[in-house]
């Protein structure tokens, strides 16, 4: 999970950085959806490490008797 929010924290800034070279006319429209669609999987691939994190102690207190 540490590794995912990272990688989601570096596209949040690149977006910034990109859309702010974009307002300069520095950088293509292109450029700037591409760090979007970057940050978008970025965001995914967090909410699936959360997903199977969460699955995983679910089934693990459910092996020891615990879901109750």
């Amino acid at each position: 999970m540490r590794v995912a929010r990272l990688a989601q924290t570096a596209a949040r800034a690149n977006v910034q950085m990109v859309a702010y070279k974009y307002r300069l006319e520095a950088v293509l429209l292109k450029d700037v959806l591409h760090a979007q669609t970057s940050l978008a999987d970025a965001d995914s691939d967090y909410q699936n490490a959360l997903l199977s994190f969460w699955t995983a102690k679910a089934d693990f207190e459910k092996a020891l008797g615990e879901d109750k």
